[in-house]
């Protein structure tokens, strides 16, 4: 008896003895973390874009004799719809580029927003093939504010770029979009191709009120004051206690018989001063929305140019969209509020911010009424024009707001 506890008790350490190696082992085989996470996750939206022509686990493919060349049946059935030959070559290089990657070479020439060559700036460069497969170039520039990179491509690049004292710039580059010759001997062209980046410098980031939200509109035609400071709608519909801006919400349903909708939204300044401009961002967005590290708008706001109306609209029915004119991914707003002036017009006071990504529409939350989405930044420093934010200051919340991009 005392034999078989003995075996017992042994067996049991020696079980738990095998588990805790297997745990270390596994811990040791974890990946890096510090991997950059900025550019691995554009890497992993990319290639799940492309996941249905460039698959890791590739299975294997049906082969077709053409002429005595044995192609994937795939491409086989694409160069039979062609009868020309340059046609033909042209869909087998583009196929096996996407398959298996094609050389690129690129140079990217960086600057500063004054035009100036920024040396000793850290590029990561990756070249992508599939979700499994792609190639990382690491470096910096040189004392021109150049840096060359080398790598195969099934056609998407992505480069990110770094600096001490400048907000990071990311950059997608996609080869064969234009017309014309774009592979060549297993190559993308333009071959070596310079690509001009600017670094923009940090200035002088100050903490500000800033919201993504969405803000709820009682009813339809009608004009609803909203407090950027509070971050709500004002009083009666809010605790918002000062109007930065008006909305009007404008939705028409077609009569019975008729299948055209219309919706209207409007911003609009309190005062006569109050306003906004339509601005352009001055670097491209990858998914439509800037990295907390980039800086896409201008840091100050300006001093004249104001409307004091900003109007979108959109007519479609159910099946299709008619006609629209709004905010696109390209564009934001500046805007000018609390206007105070002299006797003779004069602005005394006033206060600054920017608006992202503006979406409006009907809402299950309000029947009779509408919504407005909106990325917003307000200034609450009276005649200060700054409008570059700085994401660890949010003057709503710290905590709870931190990342907000700039």
């Amino acid at each position: 008896m005392k034999s078989i506890k003995y075996c017992l008790i042994v067996g049991a350490l020696l079980c738990a003895t095998l588990i805790l190696l297997f745990i270390v082992a596994k811990k040791e085989t974890v990946s890096n973390p510090a991997l950059d996470y900025k550019v691995k996750e554009i890497e992993s939206s990319l290639t799940e874009q492309g996941s249905d022509e460039n698959k890791g686990d590739r299975e294997e493919e049906n082969t077709v004799s053409i002429n005595n060349t044995t192609y994937p049946d795939e491409l086989a059935k694409a160069l039979r719809d062609h009868d020309s030959e340059d046609r033909k070559e042209e869909l087998r290089q583009s196929y096996y580029a996407q398959r298996d990657g094609a050389d690129a070479k690129m140079t990217f020439h960086v600057t500063n927003s004054k035009g100036q060559n920024v040396s000793n700036a850290s590029i990561r460069v990756s070249f992508i093939v599939t979700d499994e497969k792609h190639t990382t170039r690491e470096g910096t520039t040189d004392e021109n504010g150049v840096f060359i990179a080398e790598g195969k491509t099934a056609y998407r690049v992505v480069l990110m770029m770094e600096k001490d004292g400048y907000y990071a710039t990311l950059v997608r580059h996609t080869f064969g979009k234009s017309r014309g010759d774009y592979l060549k001997d297993g190559k993308w062209l333009p071959w070596n191709q310079t690509f001009e980046v600017t670094l923009k410098e940090k200035h002088n980031p100050i903490p500000m009120y800033v919201k993504n939200m969405e803000i709820i509109l009682p009813k339809t035609d009608g004009s609803f004051g909203f407090d950027f400071q509070v971050g709500d709608l004002v009083a009666p519909h809010g605790k918002g206690e000062f109007a930065d801006m008006l909305f009007t919400y404008i939705f028409n349903k077609p009569p019975a018989g008729e299948q055209e909708y219309y919706a209207h939204m409007t911003f609009e300044g309190v005062s006569e001063k109050d306003g906004m401009i339509l601005m352009q961002f001055d670097i491209p967005l990858p998914n439509k929305y800037p990295s907390p590290n980039e800086y896409p708008s201008v840091y100050e706001a300006p001093t004249e140019g104001y409307e004091n109306q900003f109007e979108m609209f959109k007519r479609f029915t159910m099946q299709a969209e008619l006609e629209k004119s709004e905010l696109t991914e390209k564009d934001y707003l500046v805007f000018r509020s609390r206007v105070v002036t002299d006797d003779n017009g004069g602005i005394v006071s006033a206060n600054y911010g920017k608006i992202y990504f503006i979406s409006y529409g009907g809402t299950p939350k309000s029947p009779d009424g509408g919504f407005v989405k909106m990325q917003y930044y307000f200034n609450p420093t009276p005649n200060d024009r700054n409008i570059e934010y700085d994401p660890a200051e949010n003057l709503f919340d710290k905590v709870k707001f931190r990342g907000m991009q700039p």
